[in-house]
């Protein structure tokens, strides 16, 4: 059997001609071993993917070439002998992450984002405090020590608990997030600082799946995880359990 990696993408960049994007996708990635879904959006595009490693240099180009700007590829297994996708899926949507707000805000305003190693340095300190921007499914199933769970059931209703869960915090205090990939998190961030007026917002880059990974591949010898239980990237479908701590969902890659 083939032995695929499977990543997760997104990127805030305004895509001017989709259907133009979207044919030079089918064009350049139909025919090849290549699943998954590619969701484009005036705002951006976001999504999630399985293919050859050899393969990467060659997807790499075809989303430069089909957007004009590099994509990138946020690996969360990086060796599976079968792909959580069934198809490939190539469409349109109105946002690249549906947020349920009535304005779009600037989604380069969205806080710091510190790598992994940085994020494990600074969550050491319990008096932190650290958001748990995914559902409450996700959280139940994993996450990190002292993190605080928005509770919600999808995405659209981070809002009003952001609001309730900080109104009563100083808008100086440093507030750390996280998410899966990282997209939930550019958005929560965004409305941290731009409409509750958050000056010191911290994102964790690329997620759990960058922390898992950091950890596997760069983090010193012995180094204990501060992430506790699963992390669930792809929904409804499974990876062989040969492919670690990564449970199937796409919370991070849906409309929801």
């Amino acid at each position: 059997s083939i032995s695929v990696a499977v990543a997760t993408f997104f990127t805030f960049e305004p895509i001017a001609n989709r259907d133009q994007a979207v044919n030079k996708l089918k064009e350049d990635l139909n025919n090849l071993p290549v699943l998954g879904t590619i969701n484009i959006a005036p705002e951006g595009v976001n999504g999630g993917l399985s293919f050859p490693r050899d393969l990467q240099n060659h997807v790499a180009q075809a989303f430069r070439d089909a957007f004009g700007f590099d994509v990138f590829l946020n690996f969360a297994v990086e060796d599976s002998t079968r792909s959580p996708y069934l198809s490939l899926l190539i469409r349109k949507k109105d946002k690249a992450l549906a947020d349920g707000l009535d304005h779009s805000l600037d989604w380069s305003n969205c806080g710091e984002a510190i790598d992994a190693e940085a994020w494990h340095n600074s969550t050491a300190n319990s008096d932190l405090i650290v958001l748990d921007c995914r559902n409450t499914y996700e959280s139940n199933l994993g996450s990190f020590y002292n993190a605080i769970p928005l509770a919600t059931e999808t995405f659209r209703e981070s809002w009003s608990k952001l609001d309730s869960l900080l109104n009563d915090q100083c808008r100086d205090q440093p507030i750390f997030m996280f998410c899966t990939g990282g997209i939930r998190c550019i958005k929560a961030g965004a409305y941290l600082k731009q409409c509750l007026g958050f000056a010191d917002v911290r994102r964790l880059d690329g997620g759990i799946v960058a922390y898992e990974r950091w950890l596997a591949h760069d983090a010193p010898p012995q180094t204990q995880s501060r992430f506790s239980g699963e992390n669930f990237v792809f929904d409804r479908r499974s990876l062989p359990p040969s492919s670690s701590s990564v449970i199937s969902t796409t919370s991070d890659n849906s409309n929801d």
